[in-house]
């Protein structure tokens, strides 16, 4: 489970005979009605909240499997506990650069456990608050997750979940949002003697500095200055390249820990920049209408070192 998502829960608490109420096993787990009390799994969803509200990614060491698999929406399953917890930690710490803090909450809605076996459905939610301890923001989605139990310890092998609908209103968007794209990107094309590098600075002062330049066969062939502001509210990718006089500005549109999708419908090309992570790689593609006619590219970038 991941960092912002959404759902609309149904409270049934029974005061009268034939009404099943919820079960409260923790303040963020919650038991919907016919859904029993399982102390292994219960145990973990604990875990699961408290490295929530200690930012600490290392805590999924205990949560997850060695090989578990998972399920982060529009990307490919990642396996193994070095990279799910890796995706935490950049989550983490894209919340530490707010200066904010986070909780996360389950409710199951249905589980069937085995001696050895067991899955939950269920509904998890996001709450984040700022420094002075006000809410701003609430995210929801809704999950389903596999547990083994190992050495007598039970824990997750495989995690999945989605999105809903959003029914509150989410704050403004920050440049911390996509702060997962700072570092040195780079593209070894040795067949056609181009080398392509991206290098974006963290996120300070509500803005990431961007830079980017194509080498071809030893030579500088093309450049760019970019920039992540925050402006009225959104935030915005300003794209400077080398051939063009004025900047170009494109509206972050959608933004998760592994995805951000930038729209300019007026510009004549590209209308869209999407930058996706999956591991130590980035691809960034650019699309849209040119000439006419449907038109797209994209750049697969890995992780470099800045030198």
């Amino acid at each position: 489970m991941g960092s912002a998502f959404c759902f609309v829960a149904l409270f049934i608490i029974g005061f009268t005979s034939g009404i099943e109420a919820q079960v409260k096993v923790t303040d963020e787990l919650t038991l919907a009605p016919g859904v029993q009390k399982h102390a292994g799994l219960d145990e973990v969803y604990r875990k699961f909240s408290q490295a929530y509200r200690d930012l600490d990614a290392a805590a999924f060491k205990q949560i997850y499997t060695s090989d578990a698999a998972y399920l982060v929406p529009g990307q490919n399953v990642e396996i193994g506990i070095e990279p799910v917890t890796a995706n935490f930690a950049r989550f983490f710490d894209s919340i530490r650069q707010r200066e904010a803090r986070i909780t996360i909450a389950f409710e199951i809605v249905q589980r069937k456990a085995e001696s050895s076996m067991a899955y939950d459905v269920g509904i998890y939610t996001i709450r984040t608050f700022n420094k002075q301890g006000a809410e701003i923001g609430v995210g929801k989605g809704k999950f389903v997750v596999v547990g083994l139990r190992i050495d007598d310890a039970w824990k997750f092998q495989v995690d999945g979940y989605s999105a809903l609908p959003a029914d509150t209103a989410q704050a403004a968007p920050t440049v911390s949002s996509v702060s997962w794209i700072a570092g040195c990107w780079e593209i070894n094309d040795t067949a056609r003697e181009r080398i392509v590098q991206e290098q974006w600075m963290k996120p300070a002062g509500g803005v990431m500095l961007g830079m980017a330049r194509t080498i071809r066969a030893g030579r500088l062939v093309n450049w760019e200055f970019t920039r992540l502001i925050e402006k009225d509210g959104d935030v915005f990718y300003v794209a400077k390249p080398s051939q063009n006089a004025a900047e170009t500005f494109f509206k972050l549109v959608k933004s998760s820990p592994n995805e951000a999708i930038f729209e300019n419908p007026e510009h004549d090309f590209p209308q869209r920049i999407i930058y996706r992570r999956s591991g130590d790689k980035i691809t960034a593609r650019i699309e849209g209408t040119n000439n006419g006619k449907p038109a797209a590219m994209d750049y697969p970038f890995t992780k470099a070192a800045c030198e």
